[in-house]
């Protein structure tokens, strides 16, 4: 990148530094310790993207089990394969029962049915449990965050229930996702406190929950104070970026057009409101 950078001649890169600002993994769970000695950053990275590794190999593993690895590998020789037993009493669920569970819902959406039905409930519980494959758990968080509210608090308190308690990082910020998606503003002061999380990957959805719907002073009192507080430059970038999404909003930037891009609510709700009003996305 350095080299690019350097020799490209392209008027984009001038006056621009590619800065070394380490790897991007995940915290690892519990520090970073050998025999109560702290590691070095070198041996922090190195046990940061293992634990990393094997967080995707466990996620494949539950995609891709072996019933259905015969089917890619071997197509019609395999036969058909069976069809996925009743989800256990004990409220697990496995990648099949997920997407099984979400395609009924889906289909009852289609119908027009509102409210919390039987498989939404279902995929929130499971949610709530905090176990099971991680997989099957995401599949299940991001699906709810696309129900636009339907599930009413079924849902909402389940999404809340990943985004601050899920142990994994990755998993918070998928719930965090959903949160946004819902675009329900109880979740403010949730993501108002995440700004402290371990994690920098759910620290920055912090910060864009709160651009998103975020509204007052003290909101962007909190986003600056934290963006001068944090050490990763992505995320101090989205910091203060939502910091003046709620600014404009407050002074009415958006009705004047002179501050693109802080509209109020989930991006999705924001496309839909410009396209019924015949404005651009």
């Amino acid at each position: 990148m350095g080299l690019l950078v350097g020799e490209s001649g392209d008027a984009f890169f001038a006056g621009r530094q590619w800065l070394d600002r380490g790897m991007r993994y995940p915290d690892l769970e519990g520090g970073a310790t050998a025999g109560g000695d702290e590691l070095d950053a070198v041996e922090v990275e190195r046990q940061a993207i293992t634990a990393a590794l094997e967080n995707e190999l466990e996620e494949l593993e539950a995609v891709f089990d072996e019933d259905r690895l015969a089917s890619i590998v071997w197509g019609s020789k395999a036969g058909a394969r069976p069809p996925s037993p009743p989800p256990p009493k004990d409220g697990m669920l496995n990648l099949a029962d997920v997407d099984r569970l979400c395609a009924e819902d889906a289909a009852l959406e289609v119908k027009g049915a509102a409210g919390s039905g039987a498989a939404l409930s279902v995929l929130a519980a499971f949610v709530v449990t905090g176990g099971g494959v991680a997989g099957a758990r995401r599949s299940a968080i991001a699906y709810l965050g696309g129900t636009a509210g339907r599930g009413g608090d079924v849902v909402f308190d389940a999404v809340v229930a990943a985004f601050l308690g899920a142990k994994a990082a990755g998993l918070r910020r998928t719930a965090g996702d959903a949160l946004s998606d819902l675009g329900d503003p109880r979740a403010v002061p949730l993501a108002a406190s995440s700004l402290l999380d371990a994690s920098p990957l759910v620290r920055w959805r912090a910060a864009r929950i709160l651009g998103e719907l975020g509204e007052g002073s003290t909101v962007v009192a909190a986003l600056k104070q934290a963006s001068f507080d944090e050490s990763a430059f992505d995320v101090a970038f989205e910091m203060k970026d939502a910091a003046r999404k709620v600014a404009a909003r407050a002074e009415g930037g958006d009705q004047q057009g002179g501050q693109g891009g802080s509209g109020f609510g989930p991006v999705w709700k924001q496309i839909r409101d410009a396209a019924g009003t015949g404005e651009g996305a």
